[in-house]
């Protein structure tokens, strides 16, 4: 009964560890649970043990939870993608600003007054 007992909770273990979001740590669970199930002796503390060590390696690594290659270059494209909208956004803005300055007056003897300076039609 012990023996079914220990197996139950190491299988429970391992869907618990399997349910972490880092990557690597998944594979590495993966591939004990796979050492398991073709017979190798792996026990409650042993893997314990064995997850703990790979997580503090993975911390001091900075590889915990780090974006994968693909996820990496989606978020660079992404960032300049965004850098690249706010400058065309800031030229429309400039664009716009210095527009009255570009159309000419109809009557060359009328004023044009836009807050401080005033513009003639000369």
């Amino acid at each position: 009964m012990k023996g079914k007992t220990s197996s139950n909770i190491l299988i429970n273990l391992f869907k618990g560890y399997l349910s972490t979001p880092d990557k690597e740590l998944n594979m590495y669970i993966k591939q004990k649970k796979n050492d398991y199930e073709k017979g190798r002796d792996i026990t409650l503390d042993k893997i314990m043990v064995m997850a703990k060590n790979q997580y503090k390696s993975l911390v001091r690594g900075e590889e915990w939870n780090a974006p994968s290659r693909k996820q990496k270059e989606i978020l660079a494209l992404t960032a300049q993608s965004d850098t690249m909208s706010k400058k065309n956004q800031e030229n429309l803005r400039s664009k716009k600003k210095y527009e009255c300055k570009k159309v000419a007056l109809k009557d060359v003897n009328k004023t044009k007054q836009k807050k401080i300076k005033t513009y003639t039609g000369a």
